[in-house]
């Protein structure tokens, strides 16, 4: 049965093997994903206790969702306008990448600046919780990074890279904070939350400079090469805001 399954994959046209297998493989490292993001919770609560990982986890549900408001909808216009060109218009990603990130980016920090100073009052009389300012504040100078994330994410799958889209977007980050979070509950006596949202903080910034790297490699152009492929389209030059 096995090898009639395979033999048929073989027979199948290059397009759609090339799907089936993008499929599977995304199917596949988003259950790590979810094995690792549950393990990081796990890790967490053994860590930091009840009370601390709750605070931790107040924190990072408001970074994803304050960082996700932060795309205003420059994901959706990634994965459109990257996904439709080839690999032959390079300039063309890049200055959609470009402008994507120019509204990403102050967007973050502004908000970030804005909730990094009101966690006070955020922890007080919104949660209250007073406990959880420093956490709100950390996980408030993380918020620009996990839209970079997301940002960078959504370039990736774009351009079919599904693995790397999963790395950047959920995997990467999580795997790299495990073995962290592990050592700040085995090398200091009492950890508090603020000391896991300053090392989630740290490693959100290091994880991001990898997969900058590594991962869509998209770099600022003076937007010539783009216009006149806009141009031969038939259409007006890509503008963010």
């Amino acid at each position: 049965m096995i090898s009639s399954l395979v033999s048929r994959f073989h027979t199948m046209p290059a397009e759609r093997r090339q799907f089936l297998l993008h499929a599977a493989l995304a199917t596949l490292f988003r259950v790590f994903s979810a094995a690792a993001a549950f393990l990081l919770s796990v890790v967490v609560a053994r860590e930091l206790g009840a009370e601390q990982s709750g605070l931790f986890f107040l924190g990072q549900s408001m970074a994803i969702l304050l960082g996700t408001l932060c795309l205003f909808g420059m994901d959706n216009a990634v994965l459109r306008f990257i996904g439709h060109s080839d690999n032959s218009e390079s300039d063309y990603s890049n200055q959609v990448f470009t402008n994507a990130y120019t509204v990403v980016l102050p967007a973050s920090l502004v908000v970030a600046a804005v909730t990094f100073t009101a966690a006070p009052w955020l922890a007080q009389h919104a949660f209250n919780e007073p406990q959880a300012a420093g956490s709100l504040k950390w996980f408030a100078v993380a918020t620009p990074l996990v839209s970079l994330f997301f940002l960078n994410g959504y370039a990736l799958q774009a351009t079919r890279r599904v693995i790397a889209s999963v790395c950047s977007m959920q995997l990467g980050v999580t795997v790299l904070a495990l073995p962290a979070l592990w050592y700040l509950g085995e090398g200091a006596s009492m950890p508090t939350a603020d000391d896991a949202a300053l090392l989630f903080a740290w490693h959100r910034h290091w994880s991001l400079s990898l997969a900058s790297g590594y991962g869509f490699g998209c770099r600022n152009t003076t937007g010539i090469a783009a216009t006149e492929k806009c141009r031969s389209f038939g259409r007006q030059p890509l503008t963010f805001g």
